[in-house]
């Protein structure tokens, strides 16, 4: 900032401070002379050689001198304070960055009128330390219940693609954001950035890791979401009509086979025609999912899909 006008006020400040400093020696001059007179005085005045008016008058004057020196006290303690005020504006006009970092924006010019109101003005945008960086991320309301500071993560950003970086989720925050009629919590991740790939404003797509599962049996979802023609089912597929008196034990067949038709299924070739296979899955990365119960095997054949010859 321009200091020329308050290095001027400090200039002032300055020369006022040693005014009243040669005011308070003169005045302590004056103080002691007074002293001394009535000193002299009195000793007069027992000799008989000075009137008591004289001698009134005399001490009176020592105390106006003494009242001028602790006046003249008080101006200079006044001054000093002009003094400091002055030059702790005059510090002011050099703004010094509170931390050693690397600036990302600058938001004034020189020359520019810079006004300091309710909001003080944000002249620079500094990192501190690029690297180690942190990543916000909004979390669905749906999912924020299985989301716990410590987590890992993983991310990655559009100017990496191919590459994968990990991340630990330090604090989830209590309030929510709505937009749209969707309420999401800000998340904050700490981010390792030695190699100095990262950059501040990337946008980035994180997977948190909510639980893990070691040495588990695991299928394609895309073979769970797979439904062949009912045309081609084993046993000609689709729902079956009932009528009349069932019986028992067929009827429990039944109910047991439209309970299992609730289950996850996969389908495999048996011979030339799809059987399937009812699955008990537990955790999903939203590629595979686990396996906690049904008659497959690593290293099975699982349909995914159906290519139709074409009609010659």
């Amino acid at each position: 900032l321009d200091p020329e006008q308050l290095a001027a006020n400090r200039a002032q400040a300055r020369a006022q401070l040693a005014a009243n400093q040669a005011n308070l020696q003169s005045s302590i001059a004056s103080a002691r002379e007074a002293k001394l007179t009535v000193e002299r005085s009195e000793a007069m005045a027992k000799k008989g050689l000075l009137s008591q008016q004289e001698l009134d008058a005399a001490r009176a004057s020592a105390a106006r001198a003494d009242a001028a020196r602790l006046a003249a006290v008080a101006q200079v303690n006044l001054a000093q304070a002009s003094l400091e005020s002055a030059e702790t504006s005059l510090r002011k006009t050099k703004i010094v960055s509170p931390i050693d970092g690397i600036v990302l924006s600058r938001n004034v010019e020189p020359g520019q009128t810079v006004a300091a109101s309710f909001q003080a003005p944000v002249l620079f945008t500094i990192a501190k330390d690029l690297t180690a960086m942190e990543l916000r991320i909004n979390v669905d309301e749906a999912d924020v219940g299985r989301v716990k500071e410590g987590q890992a993560a993983t991310f990655t950003v559009d100017a990496y693609p191919a590459r994968t970086f990990p991340a630990k989720l330090r604090a989830i925050h209590n309030i929510a954001t709505t937009v749209d009629n969707v309420v999401t919590y800000e998340a904050v991740l700490d981010v390792e950035n030695d190699d100095g790939a990262l950059r501040p404003g990337m946008t980035a797509t994180v997977t948190i890791v909510t639980a893990t599962r070691d040495d588990v049996l695991l299928v394609p979802n895309s073979a769970l979401r797979f439904t062949p023609p009912s045309e081609i089912r084993a046993g000609g597929g689709g729902p079956r009509l009932f009528s009349g008196k069932q019986d028992p034990k067929k009827k429990a067949e039944q109910e047991k086979e439209a309970k299992d038709a609730l289950l996850p299924t996969v389908w495999t070739l048996d011979g030339r025609e799809p059987k399937a296979i009812r699955l008990e899955v537990g955790m999903s990365d939203g590629q595979f999912s686990e396996v906690l119960k049904g008659d497959v095997n690593a290293g099975d054949d699982l349909l995914v899909d159906i290519i139709e010859k074409p009609t010659p």
